[in-house]
């Protein structure tokens, strides 16, 4: 698990860089740790390390005065799911996806969205806020590169369209409201969006799955 800390991609999160120890779960008193637990900790200001990750996150820190508090006050909440969205990922094969392999693409796709949308993100400033994605795939095809599917889409690579379902959760301004299109498509609206997430998947630790370590090229979504 530690190593799963150490190799999230710097892209997501560089919070666990420098992870050193984890303890196995304890359920009861808190600091009934083991001795290398107390080691590991010792000196440790615990609070202010959960503040750091979260304000890293752009998550809001208690007494910052960030976070909601910033936010319009005419926020509108909306959930709502998009089925039937397609996506071409070059260097993949359909037999490669396992369903722990649909997961970690599920992963890193939710967390694309959301950081795109996150304090500091190009979304930031696109009246969106508190943005959560569910993402289940539903078919994996194999498709014919240079036969009108995709003319992005690398030669003499094996290529997939994917098909799944976005659920995404939101907070927007009802004077400019998003809509659920923008949701999914504004996050890979350029290039340099889609290399991002492509280097995500590149960046997947191979202890999780090794089916995306030569992904060359991914759509935008449709």
């Amino acid at each position: 698990f530690k190593s799963r800390l150490l190799g999230i991609s710097a892209l997501e999160t560089s919070a666990f860089k420098e992870v050193s120890y984890v303890s196995c779960p304890e359920i009861g008193i808190p600091g009934a740790c083991d001795e290398d637990a107390k080691s590991a900790i010792a000196g440790s200001d615990r609070g202010s390390a959960v503040q750091r990750a979260n304000a890293a996150n752009g998550a809001p820190v208690a007494g910052s005065g960030k976070g909601n508090a910033d936010a319009f006050s005419d926020l509108t909440s909306r959930t709502e799911t998009v089925d039937d969205i397609h996506m071409i990922v070059s260097g993949v094969s359909p037999d490669q996806l396992r369903s722990v392999d649909k997961m970690a693409f599920e992963r890193q796709y939710a967390e694309h969205i959301s950081s795109f949308y996150r304090n500091g993100g190009e979304g930031e400033a696109d009246d969106v806020r508190n943005v959560a994605v569910l993402v289940a795939m539903h078919d994996v095809r194999m498709i014919e590169n240079g036969g009108g599917d995709d003319e992005e889409a690398q030669e003499g690579t094996s290529s997939v369209r994917l098909t799944y379902s976005q659920t995404s959760r939101y907070s927007c301004s009802a004077l400019r409201g998003q809509s659920s299109h923008d949701i999914i498509v504004r996050p890979f609206h350029s290039e340099a969006l889609r290399d991002a997430f492509k280097s995500r998947l590149l960046g997947i630790s191979a202890l999780e799955t090794s089916a995306f370590k030569e992904v060359s090229y991914v759509s935008c979504p449709e």
